[in-house]
Formats: structure tokens, C-alpha cells, sequence
């Protein structure tokens, strides 16, 4: 027998924080089952949470570590305009939440390509501050 992985709150709540509730299952039925996991509900009124055995849990979506961040400098680079109107009118058959990552991708890529030119813009600027 052992543990079937667990997504949630491992511990009891209240004071004492034990890790009671658990999901086991031995090799045979970890075969049947290979994606399943244990997912811990909410209950606020026991001292224990009740568990729940998913055995066919939807795959979540990765999310990136970085957030998209717009620049406003972007909008000073020629073609950022094309760009911008292009990606949207590729996925003009998707929501609009494909629609914003493809165009945030699109973005990112640009940015990739002229960023270096900006960054020696204000390099080249700093210096004749400091000249003056």
C-alpha cells in the first residue's frame, strides 16, 4: 500500500496541524489509475477536511512564471501598429482570451528583436546627460 499524491491542505485544521487524512491504494489499482491524486475540500465546521479520490483529475494549466507586461515604449517602435493588428486578425476565429495570449506572444517576440536597440537608446541618453 502506499500514499496516493495529494493537492491541497495536507494537514487538520485547528490548532493541532496533523496530516490524518490520507488516500492509499496498492499497485494494481495504481495502474488502473495512474493520474489519480487525493484533493483535500473545505469544511469549516470539523476538525478534519474531508478528502476526496479524483481518479481522473483534468490537467491544470502551467502557468508561466513571468506575467505579461505591456511597455509603453512599444508603441514608439515602427511596426509595433502591424503587429499588433496582424496577430488579432490571424485569431479572429478564437475567444478573446486566445486572442490576447497570441497577440501578448507576438509582443514578447517583437520586443525580443528591438529590445537591445532601446536599451542602447537610453544608454546613449545617460551618457549625454551626464555630459552636459
Amino acid at each position: 500500500m502506499s500514499d496516493v499524491p495529494i493537492e491541497g491542505y495536507l494537514f487538520t485544521p485547528r490548532v493541532v496541524e496533523e496530516r490524518l487524512d490520507r488516500g492509499f491504494a496498492n499497485n494494481m489499482w495504481f495502474n488502473i489509475f495512474q493520474n489519480a491524486i487525493v484533493e483535500t475540500l473545505v469544511a469549516h465546521a470539523y476538525d478534519h477536511y474531508p478528502i476526496y479520490v479524483n481518479v481522473a483529475p483534468t490537467p491544470r494549466p502551467i502557468v508561466s512564471k513571468r506575467h505579461f507586461r505591456y511597455e509603453n515604449v512599444w508603441h514608439l517602435e515602427p511596426g509595433f501598429k502591424d503587429l499588433v493588428t496582424n496577430s488579432w486578425q490571424e485569431h479572429s476565429n478564437h475567444t478573446i482570451i486566445p486572442k490576447l495570449s497570441s497577440c501578448a506572444e507576438e509582443c514578447l517576440f517583437g520586443k525580443k528583436s528591438h529590445c537591445h536597440k532601446i536599451k542602447t537608446d537610453i544608454e546613449d541618453c545617460r551618457k549625454q546627460l551626464q555630459e552636459t
